[in-house]
């Protein structure tokens, strides 16, 4: 149930930028 598809998004968004800065160590 995506009643905040923005929230949703930008939680996709901000989960991709911690991978990307763990994995650029």
């Amino acid at each position: 149930v995506d009643e905040e598809p923005a929230i949703r998004t930008n939680t996709t968004i901000l989960l991709g930028n911690i991978a990307n800065y763990l994995n650029d160590g």
